[in-house]
């Protein structure tokens, strides 16, 4: 619904209780169509932040979705080979990349922060008014 406004923040994963999900108990219980849960967070006339369950909202991207393993049964986790920003890639690996839809926090490895950083000062105006 385009005109819920929802403040807070939810955490998909079991955590390290080893706890069932809220949404591995949607997956169980048969609420949604598949194991699948996609986040979306463009700025647009689509969305301005959305969560998708049971599937994806095949208008909130272009291209393909590629599914990875998840090496970790209490949490979402891939390996991440890159990262761009407006286009631009940002140099930098790391082994495992916790995708934690419970925070707003990024940390990253001292070598990919400074690709990321350099990324992000190459498309804003230090100082401007962001959108």
């Amino acid at each position: 619904d385009e005109e819920t406004v929802i403040d807070g923040i939810m955490g998909f994963a079991m955590g390290w209780d080893r706890m069932t999900s809220a949404f591995q108990k949607l997956v169980d219980a048969g609420k949604v169509r598949e194991n699948v849960f996609a986040m979306c967070f463009v700025e647009g006339k689509t969305s301005n932040g959305t969560i998708t369950l049971g599937g994806v909202d095949r208008r909130l991207y272009t291209g393909d979705i590629q599914y990875v393993p998840n090496p970790f049964p209490f949490m979402y986790a891939m390996k991440l080979n890159g990262f761009a920003v407006n286009g631009k890639r940002a140099e930098g690996a790391v082994e495992t990349a916790v995708m934690d839809s419970g925070t707003n926090l990024m940390v990253l490895p001292p070598d990919m922060y400074k690709g990321v950083r350099k990324a992000f000062e190459a498309v804003c105006t230090p100082g401007a008014d962001l959108p």
